[in-house]
């Protein structure tokens, strides 16, 4: 919905997590059901997502996959528009700002800071929370486990076992009375038995008032500011990101085997914006641009390799992760498809079915 440098930490374990978290996806959406009181179910767990409109709390985030890692997350949110999320990861710490204009990127050491500009469309931003109620929805069958008491927390635990060839994963939710509002406590995530993961949860301030300054970035004289990549919005069809982005998008006739368009989106910044294309296969995904430029010769980057054919000139490069990317300029549109260079045969045929032009890759 394109970061690197300090937040490496960091992402090593949300990767971590999102990869835990995508086991079980093929069992259909059921809603957990327990007969007995104080049981909790998971329709209680969303209405008192629901009734949130201002939190503070911090989730602490324990992995052992890969040796032993720890994140430290602190949130505030502020329905609907406005999120703070400060991560900490080892040594570094980076804070994502969230408003209905864009967000921020913020890393204190360095004292710099990316801007992503978003649609003013003033949808919503969601919070970990209501992130957390989807995944649980989408794993599907949750069973009652046990109560258990948590940091003085009188809590259920439920539990969702998914089994395949590779072992069992079992997920399992400590659900406790903060406020008079049901919330996750804690949450382990195990395979075959052993525990990989953990989450910890505190509590600060529920439905109080939160300084507005927390979802500002604070001028200093130091601070430099850096203009991003926008946050994409996604829409149906090229037809209406036709409407957004004031020229024709040209699609591909040819799609590649196994493949098809995932999504479209339109990127800002708002006045000049990109439509991205995704192309995604079981395993795969190939991606395809298009954005107005003022110039008419296609700037040309470091390893860069650069040919021609129809007189139109075209720049290939390697990129780091094996991937492959080919950047061309017609009539004052810059096109890219980039892929895994394993898929450079398919990037060839679309470019020829777009251009009718043969391209070395």
């Amino acid at each position: 919905m394109t970061y690197s440098g300090l937040r490496a930490g960091a992402l090593v374990m949300l990767i971590i997590l999102f990869t835990v978290l995508t086991h079980g996806i093929n069992q259909d959406v059921q809603t957990v059901m327990v007969d007995s009181s104080p049981n909790i179910s998971i329709e209680t767990l969303a209405r008192s997502i629901k009734s949130i409109n201002t939190i503070e709390y911090a989730q602490l985030i324990k992995t052992t996959a890969a040796g032993e890692n720890m994140v430290k997350m602190h949130y505030y949110y502020k329905r609907p528009y406005y999120l703070r999320v400060e991560t900490i990861s080892g040594n570094n710490k980076n804070i994502d700002i969230y408003t209905p204009e864009g967000m921020y990127e913020y890393f204190p050491q360095s004292n710099a800071a990316y801007y992503r500009e978003k649609w003013k469309d003033y949808k919503p931003v969601s919070f970990q929370m209501e992130d957390k109620l989807s995944d649980i929805k989408i794993k599907g069958k949750y069973e009652f486990l046990k109560m258990d008491n948590v940091f003085g927390v009188d809590c259920e635990i439920l539990r969702n076992v998914d089994e395949d060839e590779a072992g069992v994963y079992e997920h399992r939710i400590w659900l406790g009375s903060i406020d008079n509002i049901k919330l996750p406590i804690r949450e382990e995530y195990l395979t075959d038995g052993d525990v990989t993961m953990t989450c910890e949860y505190q509590y600060i301030s529920i439905n109080h008032d939160l300084e507005n300054s927390l979802f500002q970035l604070k001028p200093s004289e130091n601070l430099k500011i850096y203009d991003a990549e926008g946050i994409p919005k996604t829409v149906k069809d090229e037809k209406e990101a036709e409407k957004y982005v004031k020229f024709d998008v040209d699609i591909p006739k040819y799609v590649p085997k196994g493949f098809k368009i995932n999504e479209i989106c339109i990127i800002p910044p708002i006045k000049n914006p990109s439509v991205l294309v995704t192309y995604g296969s079981d395993i795969d995904t190939i991606y395809y641009s298009q954005k107005r430029v003022d110039k008419s010769e296609l700037e040309i980057q470091e390893n860069d390799k650069v040919g021609k054919a129809g007189g139109i000139k075209f720049a290939v490069r390697k990129l780091f992760n094996d991937s492959v990317s080919v950047r061309w300029i017609n009539n004052g549109i810059e096109f890219e498809f980039s892929g895994s260079y394993t898929l450079k045969e398919e990037i060839v045929k679309l470019i020829y079915s777009l251009t009718g032009l043969w391209v070395a890759v």
